[in-house]
């Protein structure tokens, strides 16, 4: 493909070499069929036949006015404008992809001590080490997704929710889930979750000699919950960032189709033991299709030397630096989950014991970015409704953004840092 050509003509920066946006071919396919594809729809659109959809029919007819006066004299049909278009799209796209490919950031931040580990997990403390800070601040565990990678708490030295905390004299220590060894080849939710994190509870409870927080990011909220259910004497408060829970609420195609999609992805899983992290970035791209073409040209246009390009490689780095889900895993989450909806429904068991966000019986955060595409706010509302007293925000943000964005740390890092010193023992 041109896109490697043109890596392998350039050269790469040091370091591992990046193969995003993944899936690479899939985004560009996307690009192409969307693009050029209006070529093939001119003659429809020229003869007045064409059925815009309502929310576009405004801009799409202007659109196509400019098209047609860019055309040049004599009536001329405008395919050659529209392809001419089309192509510099595509191009801009690649430039980005290429500029992001050869940028010069690499994330160097120095590594937390390690203060347990288990396989291939590990928990992360950004409070100090295992004998931690004399003054002995509150405490709070934090647990993300098993398919994105935790450092998204910890991003880059200005986009870390683990250090601003850290810096504001609380102790934060991350659940690391790393990517599955063999050790946990052929794990479910509850190893996970009964397992693993029961155990990294056990040394943060350990460290803090007392209660502590517990925080879960996106599908690290579904798997907190269980455990702030059964453990309330060791969780003095859990928070609950961008955690779906009703997987109908709000349903859209994605969704739709996802548990049509576990059909074919069944050969996939019981030929590889694992749902690959290209398919989970391909249901990611359903969920805006021409979002790549669309970031891409943007970051094209970007001073590359700026500090908003660093944020972008960044962000961009970890967005392609996945993990896939073990087989076992895949099926709870994409038929049980999104499937039957069993946590919405109230049916959703783990060791055979109902998983009732009704019984909750700490105090509880519930975050629901309103510009999130990927849990969307109705799903996340369920959980907050369901929790009693569950205080319920929501940072002007999107699933990410609300993370490391713009507008983090007063959507989100400073009134999550007030609400766990309110509610933390050695917090107040």
């Amino acid at each position: 493909m041109t896109v490697l050509a043109e890596d392998a003509a350039a050269g790469m920066p040091e370091g591992p070499p990046r193969h995003g946006p993944r899936p690479l071919a899939l985004h560009l396919a996307i690009a192409v069929n969307t693009w050029c594809g209006g070529v093939a729809a001119l003659p429809r659109a020229l003869s007045g036949d064409m059925a815009w959809h309502p929310d576009v029919t405004g801009a799409a007819n202007r659109q196509f006015s400019a098209c047609c006066a860019c055309a040049g004299p004599g009536g001329a049909l405008p395919y050659q404008a529209v392809a001419e278009e089309a192509f510099s799209r595509l191009r801009e796209m690649v430039d980005g992809i290429l500029a992001y490919r050869h940028h010069p950031y690499r994330r160097a931040l120095p590594e937390p001590p390690v203060v347990w580990e288990e396989g291939t997990t590990r928990l992360l403390d950004y409070g100090g080490g295992p004998s931690g800070p004399a003054s002995s601040p509150a405490t709070v565990l934090f647990v993300p997704s098993l398919i994105n990678r935790a450092y998204i708490l910890d991003l880059s030295e200005r986009r870390s929710l683990m250090r601003f905390l850290a810096e504001r004299g609380m102790r934060p220590l991350l659940l690391d889930w790393g990517r599955p060894g063999p050790s946990e080849r052929h794990f479910g939710l509850a190893d996970y979750i009964d397992g693993r994190l029961n155990r990294a509870l056990d040394t943060a409870v350990e460290l803090a000699q007392g209660p502590v927080g517990l925080v879960g990011y996106c599908m690290g909220g579904n798997l907190t919950l269980p455990v702030a259910l059964r453990r309330p004497g060791d969780v003095a408060a859990a928070g609950f960032l961008a955690t779906p829970w009703d997987f109908h609420a709000e349903q859209g195609l994605p969704e739709q189709l996802l548990p049509l999609a576990t059909v074919f992805l069944d050969p996939i899983l019981r030929g590889t033991g694992e749902l690959p992290v290209d398919c989970l970035q391909a249901f990611f791209a359903a969920l805006n299709p021409n979002l790549a073409g669309i970031k891409f040209r943007n970051f094209c246009r970007l001073d590359q030397s700026t500090a908003a390009a660093a944020d972008f490689v960044a962000l961009e780095d970890w967005l392609n630096d996945g993990v896939s889900l073990v087989e076992e895993v895949a099926r709870e989450c994409l038929v049980e989950w999104y499937g039957n909806n069993t946590p919405g429904r109230g049916e959703w068991r783990l060791g055979g014991r109902r998983v009732d966000p009704s019984e909750l019986a700490v105090p509880a955060l519930v975050a629901m970015p309103f510009r999130d595409r990927i849990v969307r706010p109705g799903s996340s509302r369920a959980l907050a409704d369901a929790i009693p007293g569950a205080l319920a925000v929501d940072p002007p943000s999107g699933h990410i953004g609300m993370m490391v964005g713009g507008r983090a740390r007063s959507g989100l890092w400073e009134p999550l840092e007030a609400w766990l010193r309110s509610h933390l023992p050695q917090g107040r």
